[in-house]
């Protein structure tokens, strides 16, 4: 299946805030001693964008999974809203993709907040920033296509 240039760089931005999370989420639970297996192993973005993350990263926690602090749940949470937006990316029209962003990009209480990333750095709001603008080019230009052609149909009657 070929993409559009604008859907192929929306994918790989996704992957990149993916893999920013992932690397965030790596720091957090460093501090833990007894890990049960290799963080590398369940902390992969192939295996971040599988159902079953959740519960591998969970296993790898072990009894730590009770003592993580509120910037890993949220990094959890980032993971799934992340997942949802790729999903969304393929499966869905542009509007709802472009929606589903903007609700996670902006936290209604506060102006100019990123919810999606609340622990994020400058690198990774410029990412969001971006993968906004294309979602709204995406739109943008659907709609100007959609006119260009009711243009010429009315032209050709």
């Amino acid at each position: 299946m070929k993409f559009t240039k604008r859907i192929e760089e929306m994918h790989t931005l996704i992957i990149e805030l993916l893999q920013a999370c992932l690397d965030e989420l790596r720091t957090q639970i460093k501090k833990f001693d007894n890990l049960q297996g290799n963080v590398d192993d369940v902390l992969d973005v192939k295996k971040a964008l599988l159902k079953s993350f959740h519960g591998s990263f969970r296993g790898l926690l072990g009894q730590n999974y009770s003592y993580l602090g509120l910037k890993s749940r949220s990094l959890l949470r980032n993971l799934v809203e992340i997942r949802r937006l790729l999903w969304l990316l393929f499966n869905q029209d542009c509007v709802t993709f472009f929606v589903c962003l903007n609700d996670l990009r902006f936290n209604p209480l506060e102006d100019h907040h990123f919810s999606l990333f609340t622990y994020c750095d400058e690198e990774t709001s410029k990412i969001i920033d971006r993968l906004y603008k294309l979602a709204k080019e995406r739109i943008y230009s659907l709609s100007l296509v959609a006119l260009q052609s009711e243009d010429r149909s009315d032209t050709l009657e």
